[in-house]
């Protein structure tokens, strides 16, 4: 009875441990499938749900206002355009499949071409001027400026490395971590991190002015490894600068069956990384790429209090494009974030 209990309890545990990662599907997740009319309306509030959840702003501005405008005149076109979607994403898929590009490398060679594009492109392009548009009316909505809400994707990126580390560890509210690299993903992780509730941050990077934007965010201790210690036993780790030789150290700084979580990206090619701590410490290593949904979350911890304006580091207006790049590749010059203003 006593190791029922014990294997109940487990799995629970296990159930816990996972609910926050996308990535796992476990067996209380899974349902049967519904079998005649009765069993499938069952379903059919849950899936309007999950239709309209993925409904982009988009859609909802611009189709709204059509239809205000036109009646049923255009009703039509609701029908044959999601006909004509699912062939034309199921092209898409196998082609992208069978040539292992992308989609919009395949835009390019639809001919006729206009200035050495196909016109497929500026379609896209197209779209995404009405993306943008769209989003400004959320953003707007979710009381956050639109130059604060700029920083919501690197943010996202950052928050998303926070949930991959929940999916081992649970909240991050109370932890005790570590960031390397304090670039704009190193910082707005910090940032993230306190706003979530994390204990005590450690900052860890190569250039003092990065430091200097960690502690805007809220780092307690700033690391210079070019003459400070790294700390031990830290239970959580993220390593955002994507240096492989760095990968060593913070593995010996992680607590034993603590947490590594890889959020810079690493090269491409082969590079050399002593792991023996991992294999030895039994440290979980995990990585962390882009984001998910995790956009969302951004928007609303900026307008629930995450100040990201440190990290706003410059703005240039839209004619002074080469030079705002030219300051972002300058770390001199004290950059984080920098800023195109459209108007």
């Amino acid at each position: 009875m006593a190791s029922d209990t014990q294997d109940t309890q487990h799995a629970q545990t296990t159930i816990d441990d996972v609910r926050h990662d996308p990535y796992v599907l476990t067996k209380e997740k899974i349902q049967e499938p519904p079998t005649g009319l009765k069993q499938s309306l069952k379903f059919l509030g849950p899936g309007m749900i999950t239709s309209a959840a993925v409904v982009g702003s988009g859609e909802l501005i611009t189709a709204t206002t059509l239809g205000s405008r036109v009646g049923m005149m255009l009703l039509w076109l609701i029908f044959v355009s999601t006909f004509v979607k699912v062939f034309i994403q199921v092209e898409l898929a196998r082609w992208s499949i069978s040539t292992g590009k992308p989609a919009i490398f395949g835009y390019d060679e639809v001919k006729p071409t206009i200035a050495g594009h196909g016109w497929p492109s500026y379609i896209v392009l197209i779209m995404f001027f009405q993306f943008v548009t769209g989003q400004a009316g959320v953003i707007g909505a979710a009381g956050v400026t639109t130059r604060t809400a700029a920083a919501a994707e690197p943010l996202g990126v950052a928050i998303h490395g926070i949930r991959r580390a929940e999916s081992v560890t649970g909240p991050i509210a109370g932890q005790t971590i570590l960031v390397n690299g304090c670039g704009p993903i190193g910082a707005f992780l910090i940032g993230a991190a306190k706003h979530f509730g994390a204990a005590e941050v450690y900052a860890c990077d190569l250039a003092d002015l990065s430091l200097g934007h960690a502690r805007d965010m809220g780092a307690d201790h700033l690391i210079n490894p070019t003459r400070d210690e790294l700390p031990h036993d830290v239970p959580l780790v993220f390593d955002c600068s994507g240096a492989p030789a760095a990968i060593d150290g913070l593995l010996r700084a992680t607590r034993r069956g603590g947490t590594l979580v890889q959020v810079g990206n690493l090269p491409g090619q082969p590079a050399p990384i002593g792991l023996g701590q991992l294999v030895t410490r039994e440290i979980t290593y995990i990585g962390s790429y882009r984001f998910i949904d995790e956009v969302t979350d951004a928007l609303e911890a900026m307008a629930s209090g995450l100040d990201v304006e440190p990290l706003l580091t410059h703005e240039f207006p839209i004619g002074e494009a080469p030079a705002a790049f030219a300051t972002a590749a300058d770390r001199s010059t004290g950059s984080s974030k920098v800023l195109l203003k459209l108007s």
